[in-house]
């Protein structure tokens, strides 16, 4: 029950992490300018790699494959 619980907490990370990704890319997309730093690009790609990790290790606790 606890690793479905996990699961189901994780997935809801994943869910905050890709809502997040998306918030900041729209905000850079409106305001971003010649200011703005360059690792900002890396940061976003991080953040959706961090958000699918999350995806794969919640399917995985959900259906008890760890």
């Amino acid at each position: 029950m606890a690793e479905r619980l996990t699961g189901v907490a994780a997935l809801l990370l994943a869910m905050w992490q890709f809502y997040s990704v998306y918030k900041s890319f729209r905000y850079l997309k409106q305001h971003g300018d010649k200011q703005t730093p360059a690792f900002v690009l890396v940061s976003l790609w991080s953040g959706a790699f961090f958000g699918l990790v999350m995806v794969f290790i919640g399917f995985m606790l959900m259906l008890k494959h760890f």
